[in-house]
């Protein structure tokens, strides 16, 4: 299950697969109009850089996408994290109030705060999400 350190880590890996395709974008831009010689396969090498091009701007929208995805998860996650918590502390008020409640003799429960609802986890914010430790 990914924590938001996981997606952290995904988008630092991403943003260097950006770096990647954008430095292969900028190869083939500078190249399309003279790549060294002419006659022969020259035009289907100056389609082939064209094409390189496009597809690496395409690729570099759609990995920013991913990217942003990424940051949207992490930070759901880290909300969920401190949700989590929140819930621990609360589960522990009230574990301790059940105790003293049941601790407590029945003709004397009426002065004692009665435990009330057990707190229940939050869902999580997405499948497969998990909070951190």
């Amino acid at each position: 299950m990914p924590t938001a350190q996981d997606f952290r880590q995904g988008v630092t890996d991403i943003d260097a697969e950006i770096d990647n395709i954008a430095t292969t974008q900028r190869i083939c831009d500078q190249y399309t109009d003279d790549f060294g010689f002419t006659g022969g396969v020259a035009g289907t090498v100056k389609e082939a850089l064209v094409a390189g091009s496009g597809n690496a701007a395409k690729v570099g929208t759609l990995v920013e996408a991913l990217r942003e995805e990424m940051n949207r998860k992490a930070r759901l996650c880290d909300q969920f994290t401190q949700d989590m918590r929140d819930h621990v502390a609360a589960h522990a008020a009230w574990s301790a109030v059940k105790q003293t409640y049941s601790d407590t003799p029945r003709g004397l429960r009426h002065e004692v705060t009665a435990p009330g609802w057990e707190p229940q986890p939050p869902p999580p914010p997405f499948a497969g999400a998990e909070a951190s430790p």
